[in-house]
């Protein structure tokens, strides 16, 4: 017999909350088996912007890495 923890949703149970009408204007995230609500505002998306323009700047013509929206890669 298999025990299946049911405290935290399923991805199924993540497609379908996330479509009701009452989530329209949500943005929902299913990070680690938990619906967490993605905040973002215009001051954040602008610090995070140039944070990666900094670091993009840094690493290019280096054999560092590249970089991504969402992780640096180092070699």
């Amino acid at each position: 017999m298999t025990v299946q923890d049911r405290t935290k949703p399923l991805l199924e149970d993540f497609d379908r909350l996330a479509e009701l009408p009452e989530n329209a204007d949500r943005l929902l995230e299913y990070v680690g088996g938990r619906v967490v609500e993605v905040v973002s505002n215009n001051l954040s998306s602008k610090i995070a912007g140039v944070i990666l323009g900094e670091v993009y700047s840094f690493l290019r013509g280096k054999a560092l890495g590249y970089l991504t929206g969402n992780v640096i890669f180092l070699t």
